[in-house]
């Protein structure tokens, strides 16, 4: 019956809007996500993908362990194992919600300075709390050193970052997303990646999944995880909790826990 209420999930961290609003539209009643629940798992996704380039792609571990089995060592450079340090450096966050505030709390453990930038910009309150810096997209891309996307899909945000982004980064940037694969132009990001435009990239989710561009594949200053950003057993546990909570609510007449809201 087209006329009953109906509940749809979403069972993941981020959330695909466009998809969401027309399955919602054609029989509205709740939408409900799980954004809230996977806030450790997801941050900690985030800081492990950027500490896997910066020491193991950036420092080319890979390479150093090639030079320890190889007898022969013909070929050495003083700086082809040395990589970045994410002590004191710079982190930009686009997109400052839940997992975003995460983040910046878990980045002081680290040194970092944070600047981010969000449709809706913090109370003062909460960026002394997460001691993050408000600042436009522009100065954000142009001024940090890792660029790490949190922002839900939506038309609003296709294409967040496409060539004039990944042009006004630092060569030396990083960036990071496990959000939604289509905020970034993969070719724009393969282009820039084999260009050298930025220094290189981490990424736990794709425009096309779970096809994985080859070229992207090829690339040795690249880390691929296989979306898996909710991927804790404690995390994925409460996941599944929430949707019957929701349900049962649902089921109820009442509000459900964790309604999806517009981005």
């Amino acid at each position: 019956d087209r006329r009953a209420p109906r509940l749809y999930r979403e069972p993941g961290t981020a959330l695909d809007l466009e998809i969401d609003r027309m399955l919602v539209a054609q029989s509205f009643h709740q939408l409900a996500g799980d954004a809230a629940l996977a806030l450790g798992a997801a941050s900690e996704v985030m800081h492990a993908a950027q500490r896997q380039h910066l020491r193991a792609v950036l420092g080319r571990h890979d390479m150093a362990d090639r030079l320890t089995i190889d007898p022969h060592r013909r070929l050495f450079r003083a700086d082809m194992l040395v990589g970045v340090d994410v002590y004191g450096s710079t982190l930009g966050i686009l997109g400052m919600g839940r997992i975003g505030q995460a983040l910046a709390r878990r980045a002081a453990g680290f040194g970092m300075q944070v600047l981010y930038h969000n449709r809706s910009r913090l109370t003062p309150e909460l960026e002394a709390e997460c001691g993050a810096r408000w600042v436009d997209k522009t100065t954000l891309l142009r001024e940090v050193d890792h660029v790490m996307l949190v922002v839900p899909y939506s038309a609003a945000t296709h294409h967040t970052i496409a060539e004039a982004e990944l042009a006004q980064m630092k060569p030396t940037a990083t960036l990071i997303n496990i959000a939604r694969g289509s905020l970034v132009d993969e070719e724009a990001l393969i282009e820039a990646l084999t260009k050298r435009t930025i220094r290189a990239a981490g990424l736990d989710v794709y425009a096309n999944e779970p096809h994985v561009p080859q070229q992207l594949l090829d690339l040795d200053h690249v880390v691929l995880l296989p979306h898996i950003g909710s991927g804790s057993q404690p995390t994925r546990d409460l996941m599944c909790q929430l949707v019957v909570d929701n349900v049962l609510a649902f089921g109820k007449g009442e509000a459900v826990l964790t309604p999806v809201r517009d981005a």
